[in-house]
């Protein structure tokens, strides 16, 4: 009996392993190899961000000032949907309406769930080099560049100075929406070229990752380059109208509803969104002096305003060598006519983006919509962009060298065949040497600007303990010094006159009840705390966080503030109006002793307040997020029904065009 058990269980265990087998044969082993290789060589070019001590930071003055608004997702946790209003810094805003930092991509999302806002932001920066390389790597299967010279672009693009030489000024957001922009090319033309529906929904999944990833500058120059691009396979070798001008449509579509939850907030806190604007566009490199930011890999150029620069290196650093430059001259000469639409997308989306850079669309843009185009102050960052297409067309070139041993093959004297082999192989070994020396060239450029700094110090320790209060204030650090939002964000204290990118219009900031400058403060001041070497912090006692305004005296209460959850408990002998100084917008309400009350006119959040002991209770419970992510929902049922309607067989081309 034991025996006739054992045997069918010894077939099951053979079977399953047989089918396992099977299995693990269809994979695609190369590719994995080759994704694998690009993740490797990723966390290998950022494996000082590897680190995860609180006290190592990526470099970069304004690194602080970026991951800041990632500190919401802390928030989770601790009070759940209070995390929609950022009440961190200067009053407060919308948390889902930022520009700056890509605080609703996913990658944001789960690094600071799982790491926290420091640590996260290390890991987000990794992943971006990946994602950048991926994206390359998506390419050249699209354009079927063999997989050596599409291998060495994916690795060339995740260490290209086009990524690294942001974190000169630590600019998180610029890394992260210029590799989350890149990983859009690849599926944006393969969409182009065959036209099925299973492509639509992956470019518009993709795409919409791009829009929420921040910034602004990259997803202009993609909107004004690659989609401009796309359209020349819209039409036929005999120019007529390809049904693929539809899918695009739809993509578009998918990319929106997928992107509401930014996009629904954002257009409606749009109004009272303001940034600082440049009608000069002083910092826009002249067009014929850009190209040579791909080849000069002296920083000290990058430091000082030569040919027309500004010494803002961060802006300017796109280091990819020579290399992908002069390979990239083959295709024009060797292309196959069956590829020349996917070679003039490519050439065309690169000048698009060295327009784009220029600022010349946002000059002519500013006849009609001034606002908007002098809010784009720094274009140049848009020539990031530029780098998958040059690497592209430079894997291209040394694909045509690799197969057709071009040029060096025609330099033979003989047609023997030991001849041809031979210079074969010496074509080979010319290119791969030659691959070897661009890739180790850019990946030491960019290797010098990924590195941490220590930011041990017993100063600001002390400071840090010197402004904490036991209530919910806001308190104001050494103006300017971005550094501090981090730490701020870390200690949970709210921070006013704080700089940041972009601003409310025409709002006042709230007032400090602790502050800390570096000014020299003699200790007889009034409310003067401690001088921590060279910051003194002061108490200024009039400027509390909540307060009632009766008719004869101001009465500080005592405020408990989580995002957009604020408590408060008021003693008062006589009447008057409760001011709570976070900024009122849509979607705040307020609750006295469990019943509802009316907002008053206001900046603040403001109610009636009767004498007496009374709690307050505040909520940030807008509707345009609830809106936004009714929309995704919506974006991902109708993605799911045409993913499952749709068949390998429904494609509208099953070959690309001519």
């Amino acid at each position: 009996m034991f025996f006739m058990k054992l045997v069918p269980s010894r077939l099951a265990q053979f079977w399953q392993w047989n089918w396992v087998r099977e299995n693990l044969r269809k994979l695609p082993w190369q590719l994995l190899l080759e994704i694998g290789l690009v993740v490797i060589w990723a966390l290998w070019l950022g494996r000082r961000y590897l680190d995860f001590s609180m006290l190592e930071w990526p470099n970069g003055r304004e690194f602080g000032m970026a991951i800041q608004p990632h500190y919401i997702w802390t928030l989770l946790r601790e009070c759940g949907d209070c995390l929609l209003w950022n009440g961190m810094y200067n009053g407060g805003s919308p948390a889902f309406a930022e520009l700056h930092a890509g605080v609703l991509h996913p990658l944001v999302i789960i690094a600071t769930l799982i790491w926290g806002g420091l640590n996260g932001a290390k890991v987000v920066l990794i992943a971006s080099l990946a994602m950048a390389g991926l994206g390359q790597l998506w390419l050249g299967h699209v354009l079927k560049i063999g997989p050596v010279p599409r291998l060495w672009g994916a690795l060339l693009v995740t260490a290209g100075g086009h990524l690294a030489g942001r974190m000169e000024i630590g600019v998180v957001g610029v890394v992260l929406s210029t590799a989350a922009c890149s990983l859009a090319i690849a599926p944006a033309l393969k969409l182009a070229l065959y036209g099925r529906r299973r492509d639509a929904i992956v470019f518009g999944f993709i795409l919409a990752l791009a829009i929420v990833s921040g910034q602004g500058y990259l997803q202009l120059g993609f909107a004004f380059s690659v989609l401009p691009a796309v359209i020349l396979f819209f039409v036929d070798k005999r120019m007529q109208l390809r049904p693929v001008w539809k899918e695009f449509l739809l993509a578009g579509l998918l990319a929106l509803l997928l992107a509401a939850p930014f996009l629904v907030p954002f257009a409606h806190f749009a109004s009272e969104f303001g940034k600082d604007v440049d009608p000069f566009f002083k910092s826009v490199q002249p067009l014929k002096y850009i190209p040579l930011n791909y080849i000069i890999d002296d920083s000290s150029f990058y430091f000082n305003d030569n040919l027309h620069k500004i010494p803002i290196p961060y802006l300017y650093l796109n280091f990819i060598g020579w290399a992908p430059i002069l390979l990239g001259i083959v295709p024009l000469m060797r292309v196959r006519s069956a590829q020349r639409k996917q070679l003039l997308f490519l050439l065309l989306a690169l000048f698009f983006v060295l327009l784009s850079s220029s600022a010349l669309p946002f000059k002519w843009l500013a006849r009609f919509w001034p606002t908007f185009a002098y809010g784009v102050r720094y274009p140049s960052l848009i020539q990031g962009l530029s780098v998958p297409f040059i690497v592209a067309l430079g894997a291209w070139g040394a694909d045509i060298i690799l197969q057709q041993g071009w040029p060096l093959v025609r330099l033979a004297v003989s047609r023997k065949a030991l001849h041809r082999r031979v210079l074969m192989v010496l074509t080979w070994v010319f290119v791969l040497v030659g691959m070897y020396h661009s890739l180790n060239a850019v990946y030491w450029f960019s290797y010098g600007w990924l590195f941490t700094s220590n930011k041990e110090d017993p100063v600001i320790d002390a400071v840090l303990r010197d402004v904490k209060t036991p209530d919910t204030q806001w308190i104001a650090l050494p103006f300017g010094e971005h550094a501090w939002g981090i730490y701020a964000a870390e200690h949970g204290l709210k921070l006013t006159d704080h700089v940041r990118p972009s601003h409310w219009k025409e709002r006042l900031l709230p007032f400090p009840l602790i502050k800390a400058t570096r000014e020299e403060l003699n200790s007889s001041v009034p409310g003067f705390i401690s001088q921590r070497a060279d910051i003194s912090v002061v108490r200024l006692p009039v400027n509390s966080y909540a307060s009632i305004h009766a008719a004869d005296e101001v009465i500080p209460c005592d405020a408990e503030a989580q995002g957009g959850y604020i408590k408060v408990v008021c003693r008062s002998s006589e009447p008057g109006q409760l001011l709570v100084y976070e900024n009122q917008w849509d979607g705040w309400t307020a609750v006295r002793d469990g019943e509802p009350v009316s907002l008053q006119s206001s900046q603040w959040l403001a109610v009636e307040a009767p004498a007496g002991t009374h709690i307050y209770q505040f909520w940030y419970k807008p509707l345009d997020v609830p809106l936004g992510i009714a929309l995704l929902l919506l974006g991902v049922t109708l993605a799911a029904f045409l993913w499952v309607r749709d068949n390998k067989a429904s494609s509208l081309l099953s070959q690309p065009i001519p």
